[in-house]
């Protein structure tokens, strides 16, 4: 007999349902602060099809559930939640639900007043009805209630991630409390530090071009917008576009800011010689959050919300094994990099924990999260502010050692300099002396060849010639052979000296610096051009110039050209010379300016038997195994030559 009374009784159940009561809300003693996850009922539509009367027909069958937990966590589901909840309503006031979370896609509110239902939307993808606030969380106004008494308020929620359903109540006198809630001061404190320390980093970047920073800007701006601007809803300071845009793609903010994370660490530790397998490992990590990026904007939210769980907790722990492993390998582990990582991942494991429901979302669970991430943007800070006194540390030591090479190079300079100087007046002594020898010897040789001619010149010139006879011809004649035996004498000796240095010209290889020879010129023949006010620019691609020929003949030939530049060069006029290193080869170029009439003057020159100095440079680089090019364009001339360079055979 029980059995069957047992049996009675379940059939009841089954066939007439209980109805389940949610607890009325009594306005005029409820605090705004509480939520009202206990005193609700929901149901899952998974479907998303139901409309208001079924659902109302599903909650008088009593399929609907009661809320356990303040704030009721629905979990990644694409299906529509229904929500009930009765409140009594104030006399003379308006009331106001708010729904205190931001990132739930649509959310439709029906109110009625005995005589039908009113529907008001709002949602992060939804255009807010006139009447509903709609900033970081949604404030549905119930003006439409009967005043004083009991009504029922139906709530239909649908998001592709994460619900919860943080839900409160005020009146228009006590609103404010929750609008400008504690919470709310402390986030918007937290977005005021992320940009400034988005700034001075920023600023630490242009000033060194140290990448680690623009990472950093780079992680705080993308984590910032995750958990500041997609989850805690503030999303909507930047307009309405973005806020859409936010809350369609949210997780690509959260794939970029943990590789930025990954190439912080990387940066720091250089893991590839850390590593191997940590590095292949982070590699793989970052590649996973390049899918995870792709996922989010191509609109699979559901997806992307359960990577970022993953990932979430994944990457954190990744980066704190790191730099546990650099410490353990006795490398210089940053301890603030590894406490920052360690802070990170047990606030997300916290919010992740309670976001599965295996620890029960409190109103504080957010800020836990949003405290956890400001604490470790500051303790990368703090890295980071070592890493800069390392960089300029390092800066310091190379701008000392540095000076110290100017120092020893200025006096090896020093040095050179004087020397060069000493071998420089040398020279100009030789130059002296040969100027000396050359003068002499043209006096000499002008006064040789002018006297006999000018001794004969006054025998074919005379206007008495016809009046001499033969004896004194033969008089006048015998008292200047003399003068004409020496005469042929020295021609003798001037031909036979020529044909025998003609005849007897040797090469002498060795090697030497063009560079050096050029320099020593440059510095002789300087006074000179400095009273034309020529200007000599020398432009060369080595320090070293060496090469291999008779060092003699090619300062002949230096010289000449040298000479000829400043002579045929106009006052206020350059020179350039240019020495470059080619295909085993060292070549030389000196062009200058020149008058209009110049060259042509030069080629009537060489006609004429003057240009004497450019057939010896020509003979002579044609001994070394190279010749002289000439150009002329417009007043410009240039002549140019090449030499092997130095250890080759000529």
């Amino acid at each position: 007999m029980p059995v069957k009374l047992v049996q009675l009784v379940l059939a009841l159940i089954v066939f007439f349902p209980i109805e389940i009561e949610a607890q009325v809300v009594d306005l005029s003693a409820h605090n705004p602060a509480n939520n009202l996850g206990r005193k609700i009922t929901y149901f899952k539509d998974s479907t998303a099809a139901l409309n208001l009367q079924q659902a109302r027909e599903l909650f008088k069958k009593g399929k609907f559930a009661e809320g356990k937990t303040d704030i009721l966590n629905f979990g990644n589901s694409p299906a529509a939640m229904w929500v009930r909840l009765e409140i009594k309503s104030s006399i003379d006031i308006t009331d106001y639900l708010i729904v205190d979370v931001a990132n739930i896609e649509r959310i439709d509110c029906y109110t009625g007043d005995g005589s039908g239902w009113r529907k008001l939307s709002a949602g992060s993808l939804t255009k807010a009805d006139p009447g509903v606030r709609s900033n970081h969380q949604y404030i549905f106004p119930l003006d439409n209630l009967e005043r004083g008494t009991v009504n029922e308020i139906w709530l239909r929620a649908q998001s592709r991630n994460i619900m919860l359903m943080p839900l409160k109540v005020a009146r228009a006198d006590n609103l404010y409390l929750v609008e400008n809630a504690t919470s709310k001061i402390i986030e918007l404190c937290f977005i005021g530090f992320l940009c400034a320390l988005i700034l001075f980093h920023l600023f630490i970047y242009v000033s060194l071009k140290d990448r680690a920073y623009l990472y950093y800007c780079l992680y705080i701006l993308s984590l910032g917008m995750y958990t500041i601007g997609y989850l805690g809803g503030y999303s909507y300071l930047l307009g309405e576009p973005f806020r859409i845009f936010t809350y369609t793609y949210p997780h690509l903010f959260f794939a970029i800011g943990f590789a930025m994370s990954i190439l912080i660490t990387n940066r720091f530790y250089n893991l590839k010689n850390l590593s191997l397998p940590l590095y292949r490992w982070t590699n793989l990590l970052f590649a996973s959050l390049v899918v995870l990026f792709l996922i989010s904007i191509l609109g699979y939210k559901a997806l992307a919300a359960w990577g970022a769980q993953t990932f979430g907790l994944l990457v954190p722990l990744t980066l704190a094994i790191t730099s546990l492993f650099a410490y353990s390998a006795e490398r210089k582990a940053v301890i603030s990099l590894s406490a920052a990582w360690l802070v990170f991942i047990v606030a997300v494991i916290f919010y992740v924990l309670s976001l599965q429901g295996t620890i029960e979302y409190k109103s504080y669970s957010r800020l836990v999260l949003h405290s956890g991430v400001l604490l470790e943007f500051m303790l990368l800070a703090i890295a980071l502010g070592q890493r800069y006194r390392f960089i300029l540390e390092r800066q310091r030591k190379a701008e000392a050692a540095n000076f110290k090479l100017i120092q020893t190079h200025n006096a090896e300079l020093e040095q050179k300099v004087a020397q060069r100087t000493a071998t420089l007046n040398d020279v100009i002594i030789k130059l002296k002396n040969s100027d000396e020898i050359k003068s002499k010897l043209f006096s000499i040789v002008a006064h040789d060849l002018r006297t006999p001619f000018d001794s004969m010149l006054a025998i074919l010139s005379s206007d008495n010639i016809d009046l001499f006879d033969a004896e004194e011809l033969k008089f006048m004649l015998r008292a200047n052979s003399n003068h004409i035996q020496q005469l042929k004498i020295m021609l003798d000796n001037m031909l036979f000296w020529a044909r025998s240095q003609m005849q007897d010209v040797k090469v002498v290889a060795e090697n030497f610096d063009m560079l050096e020879t050029v320099d020593l010129l440059t510095a002789i023949y300087q006074p000179i051009a400095r009273e034309k006010k020529i200007e000599i620019k020398i432009q060369h691609d080595s320090r070293r110039m060496r090469v291999r020929a008779d060092k003699n003949h090619i300062q002949l030939v230096l010289r000449n050209l040298f000479d000829n530049a400043v002579k045929f060069t106009p006052p206020a006029g350059a020179i350039d010379i240019h020495l470059y290193n080619a295909e085993g080869k060292v070549h030389f170029t000196i062009e200058n300016n020149c008058l209009p009439a110049a060259p042509q003057k030069n080629n009537e020159a060489e006609k004429k038997g003057l240009g004497l100095g450019l057939s010896l440079c020509e003979d002579y680089l044609n001994r070394n195994k190279s010749s002289l090019i000439r150009k002329s364009s417009g007043q410009s001339i240039s002549f140019a030559f090449e030499l092997p360079a130095a250890d080759t055979e000529i």
